[in-house]
């Protein structure tokens, strides 16, 4: 899978889970309360697992450096990941960052 594509289904994944995200919510509500019987307490369950919700989990979403798309150490305060914020700081593209010098 090319990187395009797997940046493209993660932004597609991030929106999902932000759309259905309340649905989910009163699903598990309704799943999980005492108030209601069994019975229906299973076609809310099979209503959540129709709909699709279940793929839609906050745990299928990856961090993805904006420049080069790795997902290995990606810092969130920059979107970046750990070589690219490297790079970037010792061109000067980072405000406030400059080389260590020991």
């Amino acid at each position: 899978m090319s990187l395009k594509r797997r940046v493209s289904l993660d932004f597609k994944r991030r929106n999902e889970f932000s759309k259905f995200e309340l649905d989910k919510i009163c699903f598990s509500f309704f799943i999980n309360t005492n108030l209601l019987k069994n019975k229906t307490r299973y076609l809310y369950q099979f209503v959540l697992y129709n709909k699709g919700l279940n793929n839609k989990n906050i745990t299928k979403i990856i961090n993805r450096c904006i420049w080069t798309g790795k997902t290995k150490w990606v810092l969130r305060r920059f979107k970046l990941s750990r070589m690219s914020i490297k790079n970037a700081a010792a061109k000067g593209l980072l405000m406030g960052t400059r080389k260590a010098k020991w």
